[in-house]
């Protein structure tokens, strides 16, 4: 068995006898190296934003821009084998490994870019540590604000790693990419199979809100393409008709102005609720959906959220109350079925406008009908969601067993054989 010693640090614990504690500004370049204002306005840049990583897999997508079009952030030039890992908003954990380079690979100006002193540091050993609990938990302690907390670059750089002789480096590097992937492929099909069963739910949502409960009632072309055929009692309308539009009592409050004392009340806004205040306008259950933003387009997050109790509503949401003649639940369920291709404008950043949001149109079955969709629907989608729940705790596990795996190796608590 490997002698251990005290690393002096309590989230590490005990490292392997020959092992160091460095600090990353004595073992890593910080490049902040930018692209230049003088720029051509027409070169292609692929574009990371920091809502882009994620916590578990990396890098999910790139933005494609010309430099004109770019997001004034979008800056910061990456090389291959560099880490990067956000300092603003550090709550979401993003900590990536630029694997390979397309032309002008560019990050978000939130992000640190760290490069490894070759003779150091594995530039995969950085990124496993960079991406373990111990170390992204540090960032978040040392991280100061409350809605937008951020990391100074002298406390990134001041916090201390376990350093491995560097040969251990590479072969603790190349046995976590074997099992990562694994893990990984494992993870995969658990999604995949959730997606499958999200689908599905929404079908039955949508068979359920545009076709009814009758597969033997007559039917007839509703003239609205996602709906296609409708029942022959059913009508057509459109949110300016079945609904009242609250916008007009919305009011958004900045992070820096919100009274949080005890928190009782949710504060929504286009992606649901995003802070607890001390205040709410709202008393009574409505719906909400979102204004800007691009869950509109990318639909990776619901669209619609029921909102109950006491709340407030920013200037980012709609906020929509059915008429007598409607049930919240059964318009709730039907909004979310929407295809809003053709009612969202802008590409960069999406936005449903108010005008567009009262031409969507809507199936009106009576009432009664109503009342029985949302009991069907509420049967169904409460099976799916079993299903779902289980398959995300499988999920939990094979992610907690990544982190714990990788934590074991980067502090050497788990031998890696040559």
């Amino acid at each position: 068995m490997r002698r251990m010693k005290d690393s002096g640090i309590a989230w590490i614990g005990e490292i392997p006898e020959e092992w160091e504690i460095k600090k990353l500004k004595y073992i890593t370049y910080c490049n902040k190296n930018t692209l230049q204002e003088n720029t051509d306005a027409e070169t292609r840049i692929n574009y990371i934003d920091i809502s882009s990583v994620s916590e578990l897999y990396g890098i999910i997508e790139t933005q494609e821009f010309n430099f004109h079009d770019a997001p004034s952030r979008a800056r910061r030039i990456v090389h291959c084998g560099d880490v990067i890992i956000s300092t603003v908003r550090t709550y979401l954990r993003a900590v990536s490994y630029i694997e390979k380079i397309y032309d002008n690979y560019i990050c978000s100006t939130g992000f640190a870019v760290l490069t490894p002193m070759a003779q150091e540091l594995s530039s995969k050993f950085m990124y496993y540590t960079l991406f373990s609990d111990f170390f992204v938990s540090t960032v978040e302690k040392l991280s100061v604000g409350i809605s937008y907390p951020a990391i100074t670059a002298e406390n990134l750089h001041s916090i201390r790693i376990p350093v491995p002789p560097l040969p251990e480096q590479h072969r603790i590097a190349d046995y976590l990419d074997a099992k990562c992937a694994e893990i990984d492929s494992s993870m995969e099909l658990v999604r995949q199979g959730m997606d499958k069963l999200k689908a599905y739910k929404m079908s039955v949502i949508t068979e359920a809100v545009t076709k009814g409960l009758d597969p033997d009632v007559p039917m007839k072309d509703s003239g609205v393409p996602w709906i296609g055929e409708m029942p022959e009692g059913w009508k057509i309308s459109s949110v300016r008709w079945e609904f009242d539009n609250l916008d007009g009592r919305r009011r958004p409050i900045s992070a820096e102005n919100r009274v949080i004392t005890h928190g009782s009340y949710d504060y929504y806004g286009a992606s649901g609720i995003i802070d607890k205040i001390d205040e709410y306008i709202f008393d009574e259950p409505l719906i909400l959906i979102g204004e800007d933003g691009a869950n509109l387009a990318l639909r990776n997050l619901p669209l619609i959220y029921i909102a109950t109790g006491k709340y407030w509503v920013n200037n980012h949401a709609h906020i929509l109350k059915p008429k007598a003649q409607n049930a919240l639940y059964y318009m709730a369920y039907q909004l979310e079925c929407v295809d809003l291709f053709h009612f969202i404008t802008g590409s960069t950043q999406p936005k449903l406008t108010q005008a567009n949001l009262s031409k969507i149109p809507v199936v009106c079955p009576s009432l009664a009908e109503q009342l029985l969709i949302i009991a069907h629907i509420d049967t169904k989608c409460a099976e799916i969601d079993a299903v779902i729940a289980q398959k995300q705790e499988l999920l939990d596990k094979l992610a907690a067993y990544k982190k714990s795996l990788i934590f074991e190796c980067v502090t050497g608590k788990r031998e890696v054989a040559a």
